[in-house]
Parts: structure tokens; C-alpha cells; sequence
């Protein structure tokens, strides 16, 4: 006589499980996980082509980039929605980290902090307590 377990299922009813258990992965949009970035803030269009551009923050190029993002590697880089381009401009060419929610799928990251390499330390130019703060303080009825 076989013993059955309370958790034992048959073949068929196993098969079933699975089938539901990969179509709900299959149907899960992207998740962004908690992350950090680092590298150099570049022209979305130079860092696709892969060539150097603009020289530097003077360069009259810098002005008719319309996006900027972070590149990470020879042929990486990561987009970041929320940051205005003039946050990114105003860094050009300068390493920085970002923290923030990191989509891998999308390359992109939803920047919590931004912080700017100068002289050997990471100093923070912009987090969104930094933003919370000036809209206290700017949208008070006093």
C-alpha cells in the first residue's frame, strides 16, 4: 500500500501549477530595485554613437543636448526621468553617483540622491529631502 502525503499532487495537477505559477512571472511588469549608479554625466547622443562629446561644459554642443544620462561603461548608460536636464547639465563631464530605484530592463533610475565627486569626497547636489525641504519653505502661507 502507498502512502500519499498531504502535499502530494499528480503529474497532471503539477503541470497545471507551473503553467500558472510562469504565467504570472510572464505577466509581472519590471520591477526597479534599490540601487546606486555610478560614472560620467554625457550627451545622450554621444553616449549612444560611443564618441566623446561635447569637450566640456563650455562647448556650445552641451546647449543643443536635449538629454543627458550617466555612463557606466564602453557601451552603458543609464537615463534619469526625474532629474531636469539642467541638474544633469549643471555636472557635465563630472563623476557622480546616483542612488535611487535602478530598472535594469530600461536602464534607467529614478534618482533619489545625486552626488558629485569633488576633490576625492562625494558631496550631494540634489535629493528629493533637499526638494521636499524648498517646497516646505517656498509654498508656507506665512
Amino acid at each position: 500500500m502507498k502512502k500519499k502525503s498531504l502535499c502530494s499532487v499528480g503529474r497532471k495537477q503539477s503541470r497545471t501549477v507551473l503553467f500558472f505559477v510562469c504565467a504570472a512571472l510572464l505577466m509581472t511588469p519590471v520591477l526597479s530595485f534599490a540601487g546606486q549608479v555610478e560614472g560620467v554625466v554625457r550627451g545622450l547622443n554621444c553616449a549612444v554613437r560611443g564618441i566623446s562629446c561635447p569637450i566640456d561644459k563650455r562647448d556650445p554642443v552641451v546647449a543643443t543636448e536635449r538629454t543627458f544620462v550617466v555612463v557606466t561603461g564602453s557601451d552603458a548608460h543609464y537615463l534619469v526621468p526625474n532629474l531636469d536636464r539642467a541638474v544633469l547639465a549643471r555636472h557635465f563631464d563630472e563623476k557622480v553617483r546616483l542612488t535611487g530605484l535602478v530598472n535594469q530592463k530600461y536602464k534607467t533610475i529614478t534618482a533619489d540622491t545625486l552626488q558629485v565627486k569633488q576633490n576625492g569626497k562625494w558631496v550631494t547636489v540634489y535629493s528629493q529631502a533637499m526638494v521636499d525641504q524648498w517646497e516646505a519653505d517656498n509654498n508656507s502661507d506665512s
